[in-house]
């Protein structure tokens, strides 16, 4: 099991198809730690930090992983000493993932929970400063298969 490829289209999908996401960020939607180079402003990145397999003492094989559980971040970048207009977006993301289980249509199923805000708000890179806001995520992933 791969969980990583099902979170990240879950989410890609989830994140794309909310109005009040794409009202700020239009199509800057990447599954990635940082923004391409080229990538217009604000962002919005997700990606996994860690995971492990449900119980790494019966995964002995391939066969015997039934799920796993991820550290998945969900954050918005903005260039500039303000974070306003990303608010509503990220407390959209918060609103739309925090606490939600996602029976998914090839049985697996997909539960978020926030574990915090994302801990660094803001950032600098040469001359330029960023704002960041998210959420940090225990996300499970149960197969049903």
């Amino acid at each position: 099991m791969f969980g990583s490829r099902i979170v990240n289209k879950l989410l890609y999908g989830l994140l794309s198809g909310e109005a009040s996401i794409t009202g700020v960020v239009g199509n800057s939607i990447y599954p990635l730690a940082g923004a391409p180079q080229d990538a217009a402003y604000p962002v919005l990145l997700f990606y996994q930090e860690s995971n492990s397999y449900d119980d790494p003492r019966v995964a002995t094989r391939s066969e015997h992983i039934s799920g796993q559980v991820f550290r998945f971040v969900v954050r918005l970048t903005d260039e500039g000493s303000s974070d306003e207009a990303i608010l509503a977006a990220a407390e959209a993301q918060l609103g739309m993932l925090a606490g939600q289980i996602f029976d998914l249509d090839d049985g697996n199923q997909v539960t978020f929970v926030a574990a915090g805000e994302y801990p660094v708000n803001s950032s600098i890179s040469g001359s330029r400063i960023y704002r960041h806001l998210g959420t940090v995520y225990s996300v499970t992933i149960t197969s049903g298969g």
